[in-house]
């Protein structure tokens, strides 16, 4: 029974140290896309989605880039992009 409570609480500690680090890179993702450095944030972004394809993070602020750029232009193109 120890054993147990041993072997959870490392997954528990291994879980809450996985969910630091994503949401390290979202502030910074976040970050530089208030900055408008939109390329820099989107390298972010992509990093996101390829370590947690289940997490819906990534997916929504890489779209939040696309509105903004949509935004910027009016770009038709950006707008197929961003939908």
């Amino acid at each position: 029974m120890k054993k147990i409570f041993v072997l959870l609480f490392f997954v528990f500690i291994a879980n809450n140290i996985l969910s630091l680090e994503k949401d390290n890179l979202i502030k910074k993702g976040l970050e530089l896309s208030f900055n408008f450095q939109i390329q820099e944030s989107e390298k972010i972004y992509n990093k996101i989605i390829e370590d947690y394809p289940n997490d819906p993070e990534g997916y929504l602020y890489m779209s939040q880039n696309y509105l903004w750029t949509y935004l910027g232009n009016k770009d038709a193109g950006d707008y197929d992009v961003f939908f």
